[in-house]
């Protein structure tokens, strides 16, 4: 039995998650992050509820528009559905934040190919003596076989 391994690796995201700074309103197409993060124009983002314990369906998916140079401004290319809280309380001298996560989903690698009859050659399973040296052919029969083929961060069509 061989084992075959391919390691992809994208950018690297130091800041995954943070929170609302303040309240975003209904139709808003900006939030303000607590945090400057290190996304991108493109990224998929998460805006989770703030509302009561049965609104999870308030939970929004948005698309960054751009980002402002303190990396804490993200416009949005829709409007909020829903009112997002950014905001402390006090309650018994504790102060309480009820503040929105706000999480990055573009976090994957897509590869991509395209299926094409002149490049629907059959490769034919290693040898029981396979020498792992040789791993830099069968590389490049990969790369003649799939030559359209396209890497992103973001899960994108």
């Amino acid at each position: 039995m061989y084992i075959c391994f391919k390691f992809l690796t994208g950018s690297t995201v130091v800041t995954s998650w943070t929170r609302l700074e303040m309240t975003a309103a209904v139709g808003a197409t900006e939030i303000v992050l607590t945090h400057p993060v290190d996304w991108s124009a493109g990224d998929t983002i998460v805006i989770a509820t703030t509302n009561h314990r049965h609104s999870q369906q308030e939970t929004e998916q948005h698309t960054i528009a751009s980002i402002s140079s303190d990396r804490r401004t993200l416009s949005l290319t829709e409007p909020l559905e829903h009112q997002h809280l950014g905001v402390v309380g006090t309650y018994g001298g504790q102060d309480v934040e009820f503040r929105a996560e706000v999480g990055l989903l573009s976090r994957s690698i897509t590869i991509q190919g395209t299926i094409d009859d002149q490049w629907n050659d059959v490769i034919e399973k290693c040898p029981n003596n396979f020498d792992t040296g040789k791993n830099i052919e069968i590389h490049c029969k990969f790369r003649a076989i799939f030559k359209k083929y396209v890497f992103s961060r973001a899960i994108k069509p």
